[in-house]
This record gives C-alpha cells, sequence and structure tokens, in this order.
C-alpha cells in the first residue's frame, strides 16, 4: 500500500526495524508506539498492527501506527480500548497527512 497526496506525502508499510528506527526521530514517541507493544495489542484485540510510515520525497516525515479489524466486508481502524495515538509528524505536516489518512478511509 502505496498513498500519494498533493502535498507529496506518502504512507507506505513498515518493517519493525524502519518502525523502531523512525520513532528515534520524533521525541513524542512513547512506549504505546513501540512495534512490540501494537503488535501484542492488536493480537489480543484479533486485530492487525499495520505500520506506516510517512514520507516526504526520499525524507521520513512522520509514523502513522494502524491497528486494523477485519470482519467479512467491513473494517474498523484504530477502534481501540485505549486513545488512538495518532501519527507522529512535525506540526506544519499535521494537517496534510490527517488529510491523506482521511482521504484513504484510514
Amino acid at each position: 500500500m502505496v498513498m500519494t497526496l498533493r502535498a507529496g506525502l506518502r504512507l507506505e508499510p513498515a518493517s519493525r526495524a524502519d518502525w523502531d528506527e523512525a520513532l528515534h526521530a520524533f521525541p513524542g514517541a512513547t512506549a504505546f508506539h513501540r512495534y512490540d507493544f501494537l503488535e501484542c495489542v492488536a493480537s489480543l484485540l484479533r486485530c492487525t498492527f499495520e505500520p506506516l510510515v510517512i514520507m516526504r520525497g526520499p525524507e521520513l516525515a512522520g509514523v502513522a501506527p494502524l491497528v486494523v479489524r477485519r470482519v467479512g466486508p467491513l473494517c474498523t481502524i484504530n477502534w481501540t480500548p485505549f486513545p488512538y495515538l495518532g501519527p507522529l509528524t512535525s506540526d506544519p505536516l499535521l494537517p496534510d497527512v490527517l488529510s491523506l489518512l482521511a482521504a484513504e478511509g484510514l
């Protein structure tokens, strides 16, 4: 899955190593953003964790953690028993990142 927005942002799937490395770039990252935590929570909730990195050109611009539940043709995103963490990105890019996620139904 690669999605693009007019501001030159794209969402790309991340490996565990890429996700962990990306978190180090954002001081707002918490233990709740960790790959192993989100993977564990997703498993407990019968969901999948879809780690997405936000790219702007060749540069890392953020991360967008998604916990996805699919039941037949229906899908819910980040409907969890804890508050949605939201994407980690710089303040100026946040409106474009949220628009990208909303436009894709995420």
